[in-house]
């Protein structure tokens, strides 16, 4: 009976949006044109950028703030508050020139309620109120034992300003990627008078930066509403930007109200690959069904993002006997997966089957990894029970959201002759058995912080272990960790690229981990809508869309 109540409700569900796509096939009349409609899952916890923890909040603060570098699309950093730097000592001092036109939000911290131009000290005051443990930012990991800390704690000698337009930062020994890091939202600049004005806490609320959009109305978990700041300072061309007049966020998480929303005309653009959506939207190839191209735009591209099953190293948190201790054992789980075949049929093919190392080809490709291969699996099975491994039902720990991917990999073990099943828990739950080591195998997935390969080979240095970083699997291999303190210190691209090669190749030999797919972004939205490129690391930049006023 339960069943039929939930066919009956999805047959109502799709009848609804065919009406509603149907009826929605003339002009639509958009009372306010110049402002962008974005529903974001799952809410914001702050506004302040120094809270930028999840991609949500990273959305939202680069609309509102400006970082001294920002990275493009094709992951090359590029000048924004600072419009050059130079590199000195080896790698140990970066000297960055400010622009003179950048200017802060209209607000009533400022003298006359007008936003004052931008100086090197609000970017050293930024970047030391980052790393102050009063405000507590889970952002500080960029800097600590990096930047050159003062005594007492302060990083006084790490971030100066000698002069208004100069902001000088010296670094405890050279690090390759910390250029892309400055370009992350935690980096935002923020003026002292607001912080001073509104608190740690209220600034979080009512937030005021130099971004292309400032703030304007924010009801938590409800709406949230942005107004162009006029007084931006990118240019495109001879366009001053942001074309449009304003943004504004909705909150909706359940996917079928999101689903009636969109195709009403509420909101401009669905993103994510939920299975709903791409059923209604895609083909089972991954593109647009032709009906729809004629209304929608349709937007897939990498994005930094690896899904995929960590295995838990720790022998001592593994009872004796255990398969997993096995490294035969766990090659053949890793050649068991068809992975084309599980994007395919559970995701329409939004994604890239994770054939090759933990980090994304769009970082570092042709990494060696494992493809779909039966034989090999049960050779490596044999082998494994030749080596003294016996039958031991697996149990592979993930959340609701990931149900049916761990399925069909539990299918592909269990047709191996393994047997598997699949335990299902809530986010912060299964977060922090994992964090304890108390699951064996669990469904993990990591986006780039920043735009190198050492985000993602840095969760298996040792040195990570919770509870001081993300080595989840708690792998352990001084070959390893030698590799990558080796990589950190190299300031040629080439030389940490053969290092994160050779680190890549060692660990597809221990097998700590089993890749399932490198994501992808997918957006669907109208065809007013331009200028929403697509970005690696999930990132919009929220000056350039454009949204067209519909003809009648």
């Amino acid at each position: 009976m339960q069943r039929k109540k939930t066919l009956c409700r999805r047959g109502l569900l799709w009848l609804t949006l065919g009406v509603l796509l149907v009826a929605g096939c003339g002009p639509r009349r958009d009372a306010h044109p110049g402002i962008l409609r974005y529903n974001i899952h799952g809410g914001l916890t702050s506004l302040d950028p120094a809270f930028a923890s999840t991609l949500n909040n990273m959305l939202v603060s680069q609309a509102l703030f400006t970082t001294l570098v920002g990275v493009d699309t094709a992951l090359g950093v590029v000048p924004r508050l600072a419009h050059w730097w130079d590199v000195r000592d080896s790698g140990r001092t970066y000297v960055f020139h400010l622009r003179r036109d950048a200017f802060f939000h209209d607000d009533g911290c400022f003298a006359g309620e007008r936003g004052r131009r931008i100086t090197a000290s609000d970017v050293v005051y930024s970047l030391r109120r980052l790393m102050d443990s009063a405000t507590a930012s889970p952002g500080a990991w960029l800097f600590r034992d990096r930047v050159v800390a003062s005594p007492g704690g302060s990083y006084r000698d790490g971030f100066q300003a000698p002069d208004d337009t100069t902001v000088i930062i010296r670094l405890v020994r050279p690090f390759g990627p910390f250029l892309g890091m400055l370009a992350l939202p935690y980096c935002g600049i923020v003026p002292p008078e607001a912080v001073e004005r509104y608190g740690r806490d209220g600034f979080g609320r009512h937030p005021v930066g130099s971004g292309p959009f400032r703030f304007h109305y924010w009801a938590p978990g409800k709406a949230l509403s942005l107004l162009r700041h006029p007084h931006y300072f990118r240019k495109n061309g001879k366009d001053a930007l942001p074309y449009l007049e304003g943004l504004f966020f909705s909150f909706i998480d359940n996917p079928e109200s999101e689903f009636l929303a969109f195709l009403s005309g509420r909101i401009d653009v669905l993103a994510g690959a939920q299975k709903a959506l791409t059923d209604f939207f895609l083909t089972p190839g991954g593109a647009i069904k032709p009906a729809l191209r004629t209304q929608y735009r349709w937007q897939r591209a990498p994005f930094l993002n690896t899904e995929y099953l960590g295995i838990l190293q720790d022998t001592a948190l593994l009872p004796a006997g255990h398969p997993l201790r096995n490294r035969s054992f766990r090659k053949a789980l890793s050649f068991a997966i068809d992975r084309g075949k599980m994007l395919r049929y559970l995701r329409r093919n939004v994604g890239t089957p994770g054939r090759q190392g933990i980090t994304p080809p769009g970082l570092l490709s042709g990494t060696p990894g494992y493809t779909y291969h039966r034989d090999s699996a049960r050779y490596y099975l044999r082998q494994a029970f030749r080596e003294g491994v016996r039958k031991m039902p697996l149990d592979i720990a993930t959340t609701g959201g990931y149900l049916d991917l761990c399925l069909f990999v539990a299918r592909s073990w269990q047709q191996l002759g393994i047997p598997t099943r699949v335990t299902v828990r809530p986010a912060a739950a299964h977060r922090q058995r994992m964090l304890q080591g108390e699951l064996p195998i669990f469904r993990a997935s990591w986006i780039a912080d920043y735009p190198d390969a050492e985000s993602y080979l840095s969760l298996f240095y040792s040195g990570n272990i919770p509870p001081h970083g993300p080595n989840y699997t708690r792998f352990q291999s001084p070959y390893y960790d030698s590799l990558y303190r080796a990589a950190l210190s190299m300031t040629s691209r080439a030389g940490r690229t053969a290092a994160y090669r050779a680190m890549e190749a060692h660990l597809r030999e221990r097998v700590p981990f089993v890749v399932l797919y490198y994501d992808e972004t997918l957006r669907i939205f109208r065809r007013d809508i331009s200028g929403l490129a697509a970005h690696p690391m999930g990132w919009i930049d929220w000056a350039r869309i454009q949204k067209r006023a519909p003809h009648f």
